[in-house]
């Protein structure tokens, strides 16, 4: 019952999502048409100026409806997923084990293997599989119980948290591929963030891959520099596990974290307009301000969401493959003489052998 009160409160809450997003709409609507019957009485040669700053208004707005409308076509109400939804309440609470701590506290435990194949499908409304050890009298007194449950095998618990690491995907664009000092300042703080590189590839990003990955931004001014751009040269396709001390993450934590590692995606707004006065109060410290050239070679792309993760890694996934130690598999930068003293602008056999070869261009030239 109190499954049933869940998924009926999480379907009222997307109608309710869903009536303010039709009313931001008919807003952005409505300051569209305004913005276009402005521009409509100015001269773009004569105006420039201010033709050019509402043209670029206008473009942002419909940006903005396009999300609203992208948003909308992911969670509509599905009748497919809703049965869905009900026969896994129905398949989740015949399979749960109840087990009481020695708090009083009522856990549910249900096998990994029943959870593992759904997860991808829908995001369930309520936690079926939440297991901690607090509060428990002892790790073998709940193995025992399970055990006693027959099904459930003991040793799911301890793969359960393998399989519910949040991850993420990441596409390093041609023009961060090829900044080796880049790359190395990237993998360092990703490794400091917590993230590991299970998988990857590199590879050159077909026409027909960049436009199904850009599909969102099809019809965009920028939308054919993003296609160009991402075809120009190798890329590098990632999925990132996030992992720490405590594995009680959500599950959109590693996107979130990969984004503020990232940055804004519009670097021409967020640096060149903000003006040098205001540059430190801008949160700079990211690797699209750091490295990127333009809004378009911004170095790096990071899904946004969970309904993008799963279509943009399967585009790339087919290519993948186990990745033990990403710096030689994927970005080869043992090719490149960057020692560790070289890197940090501290090394005495570095400066000669530069030295040696700027005289060998010299010569050369």
């Amino acid at each position: 019952m109190a499954g049933m009160n869940n998924i009926a409160k999480v379907i009222a809450s997307k109608l309710d999502r869903r009536r303010e997003d039709d009313a931001r709409f008919s807003e952005l609507e409505n300051e569209i048409s305004e913005t276009r019957q402005r521009m409509s009485v100015l001269s773009p040669t004569a105006d420039f100026a201010q033709y050019f700053k509402l043209e670029r208004r206008v473009n942002n707005l419909t940006d903005k409806c396009k999300i609203i409308i992208s948003s909308r076509r992911t969670s509509q109400p599905n009748s497919r997923k809703l049965a869905i939804a009900l026969r896994l309440t129905a398949l989740f609470v015949s399979l749960a084990l109840a087990f009481h701590s020695s708090d009083g506290t009522k856990l549910f435990i249900i096998d990994a293997n029943y959870l593992y194949p759904f997860n991808f499908l829908l995001d369930f409304p309520f936690s079926v599989a939440d297991f901690r050890w607090s509060g428990v009298k002892s790790r073998q007194s709940v193995e025992t119980s399970i055990a006693a449950w027959g099904h459930i095998s003991p040793i799911i618990i301890e793969k359960s948290s393998e399989m519910v690491k949040p991850w993420t995907f990441a596409l390093v664009k041609p023009d961060g591929v090829a900044n080796p000092i880049a790359v190395r300042w990237l993998l360092s703080a990703m490794h400091s963030q917590g993230f590991v590189i299970t998988d990857g590839c590199r590879l050159l990003v077909s026409p027909d891959m960049a436009s199904e990955l850009y599909s969102k931004h099809q019809g965009a001014f920028y939308y054919g520099r993003l296609i160009r751009h991402v075809c120009s040269g190798p890329s590098v396709a990632m999925r990132m596990e996030l992992r720490g001390r405590t594995n009680n993450f959500d599950s959109s934590e590693a996107i979130n974290r990969w984004r503020t590692l990232l940055g804004p995606s519009k670097l021409f707004a967020n640096i060149f307009l903000s003006g040098c006065a205001e540059f430190d109060q801008i949160r700079h410290k990211n690797f699209r301000q750091m490295f990127g050239l333009s809004d378009t070679r911004n170095f790096c792309h990071g899904s946004d969401s969970l309904d993008s993760l799963y279509r943009e890694f399967s585009l790339f996934e087919g290519n993948m493959r186990p990745i033990e130690r990403p710096e030689i598999e994927l970005f080869a930068l043992d090719a490149y003489s960057l020692s560790e003293a070289d890197y940090n602008g501290t090394g005495g056999g570095g400066e000669d052998h530069q030295s040696e070869g700027e005289e060998e261009e010299g010569e050369n030239v």
